[in-house]
């Protein structure tokens, strides 16, 4: 017999201050599968990243438009997809930020997002789909 994931399912406005009802809940399902408090602080910062770049991406679409986070609870791990409706990027073509870069006064001190992500969890993708919007999906393995 298989095991099917449990799924929690949040639809949260594309305002800023949403991205907390996400982190709240990410902690939640995090501690409840026996996550140590490190990796529950990891979580909480690549959710609320992943929520963020979500608002940023949609807020230009127009009024209306939610973000689905997706939680899915499975015995060895946790996966978070976070999904926009906002136009599609080419995550390829996303450079890792130089912090020499980031430091200079004019420069701009957002684009640490994706890179964050990729530092906090297991295993991550993007699926961006061209006037259909993106979903990053983040792995964390729960280890014994």
């Amino acid at each position: 017999m298989s095991h099917r994931p449990r799924i929690i399912e949040l639809r949260i406005p594309t305002e800023r201050r949403f991205e907390k009802v996400a982190v709240a809940s990410a902690a939640g399902v995090a501690r409840q599968m026996g996550f140590p408090q490190e990796r529950v602080e990891d979580i909480k910062t690549a959710v609320s990243e992943a929520v963020l770049n979500a608002v940023e991406h949609s807020e230009s679409e127009g009024p209306g438009r939610k973000i689905q986070v997706a939680f899915f609870e499975e015995a060895s791990q946790l996966r978070i997809d976070v999904t926009d409706q906002g136009a599609g990027f080419q995550p390829d073509k996303v450079e890792t930020p130089r912090i020499e870069d980031k430091l200079a006064p004019e420069a701009r001190k957002r684009g640490w997002g994706l890179y964050l992500i990729r530092k906090l969890v297991d295993e991550y993708g993007i699926e961006a789909v061209e006037g259909q919007g993106n979903t990053i999906s983040m792995v964390i393995h729960v280890k014994p």
